[in-house]
């Protein structure tokens, strides 16, 4: 009847046979503790079923992290440290300084849109320290072109901004 045993009974067997499309693992160890008075874990169960081609209820398993969701709102530090995020939905955080940026200007930034700390102090929030570039300016910025001073990171995008008009003007004369 059987190819192999593994410490079950014909009538172990039989009643797994019968029962297991309607239930879930769980339930049928609880059901074999009650009837045939065994210990038996989960997975020995889950794995005996899978050889024996025994098909049982799949039971998907539940996130552990939905019993207690992060609130809207919520305000944490970046993993480096560094940057503070915003949750403003579900599984959805942004950077605070872009929040505090749109709201004291009323716009709403463009993904290619950044919001950057004049000062160089990630948690200096004051909205004179934060400045609107574009991802083109932020990357050469980034090559040594900013500073703790922020009159001199201000001084830095007026450059970036004047070396980018000179270049498109370029392109268009050629």
């Amino acid at each position: 009847m059987r190819k192999f045993s593994v410490n079950y009974s014909d009538e172990e067997y039989q009643f797994l046979q019968e029962n297991a499309k309607y239930h879930t693992i769980k339930e049928l160890v609880k059901m074999m503790q009650g009837l045939f008075k065994k210990e038996i874990p989960n997975k020995k169960l889950a794995q005996y079923c899978i050889k024996m081609g025994i098909k049982y209820k799949y039971e998907k398993p539940k996130r552990s992290h939905s019993n207690n969701p992060t609130p809207i709102g919520t305000i944490v530090t970046k993993t480096d440290g560094n940057m503070l995020k915003i949750k403003t939905g579900n599984h959805k955080w942004e950077y605070l300084q872009r929040k505090i940026y749109e709201k004291e200007h009323n716009v709403k930034l463009k993904d290619d849109e950044y919001v950057i700390f004049l000062d160089q102090d990630k948690k200096n929030l004051d909205i004179d320290n934060l400045k609107l570039v574009t991802r083109q300016e932020s990357a050469m910025l980034s090559k040594g072109l900013v500073s703790d001073i922020p009159e001199l990171t201000e001084t830095s995008i007026q450059a970036v901004r004047l070396i980018n008009k000179l270049k498109d003007k370029k392109n268009r004369v050629n």
